[in-house]
Order: C-alpha cells, then sequence, then structure tokens
C-alpha cells in the first residue's frame, strides 16, 4: 500500500504538482480504488472544508445545459484531462492542501480534488473562458 501511495506522490511531484511542506494542516491520504483495477490516491479533506467559508458560486444545473443547446446548429465539446491540476493555489490555500505521508508533509501547488470549494472555482473559470463572445 505505502509503494503504491509513494509511486503516485513521485508523480504528482515529477509534474510539479506537489512540494514537501511545513503545513500544520495535515489531512489523512488514502487509495481508492477505480473500476478498471488501479488505484487513486485521495485526501480527506473533511476538517479542512469543515473550517473553510462555502463558496456559493453556482454549478450548472443539467437539465439547464440540455435546454440551452436543444435546437442549437452547432454544438463544441471540450475534453478537459484533470483540469483542477490546471488552477495554481494561492499560498494560504497551498497550505489548506497539506497532506500526510509516510515521511512527512506535501501539499499540493495546484487545486486538487476534495476540497470543498474546488468545483464552484473551476465553474467560475470554465464560465469565464467559454462565455458567449
Amino acid at each position: 500500500k505505502q509503494e503504491l501511495i509513494q509511486q503516485q506522490i513521485n508523480t504528482l511531484l515529477e509534474y510539479n504538482l506537489i512540494e514537501p511542506s511545513w503545513t500544520p494542516w495535515a489531512s489523512p491520504c488514502l487509495l481508492v480504488p477505480k473500476p478498471d483495477g488501479t488505484v487513486r490516491l485521495c485526501t480527506d479533506y473533511r476538517k479542512a472544508n469543515s473550517v473553510t467559508k462555502p463558496d456559493g458560486f453556482p454549478l450548472p444545473r443539467i437539465d439547464d445545459l440540455i435546454d440551452a443547446v436543444a435546437g442549437a446548429n452547432f454544438v463544441t465539446r471540450l475534453e478537459l484531462l484533470r483540469g483542477y491540476y490546471q488552477v495554481p493555489l494561492t499560498p494560504r490555500a497551498q497550505e489548506i492542501s497539506g497532506f500526510v505521508v509516510k515521511n512527512g508533509l506535501i501539499t499540493y501547488k495546484v487545486m486538487p480534488f476534495g476540497l470543498c470549494n474546488a468545483a464552484s472555482t473551476f465553474q467560475r473559470i470554465m464560465n469565464i473562458l467559454v462565455q458567449p463572445l
């Protein structure tokens, strides 16, 4: 189990998405099985999320999105691989993203999954990027 965690940590370090840290925030990390038999490294941010002010930015409703494209002549599909990792964290958010590994603490340099405001932040950015011209 520790080997699998270390492999994923090494990959994240290689891509410059995380870094060793001295943060006082120390959320636990765990491996979650994926349908294809591999595992995903996840961080349990419940404690951090419990003291985070929620971002009320609205997420789109599927039925509203379907209504918006009904009757359209053209529809564009945008596929984003690990889109959250394209969003850099502020120094304060980096500190809060801290998680514990066998040999110390790590913080994300980019937005990880699991932080309570990640979806709202990402949606706000996407709205700006794909707004009608």
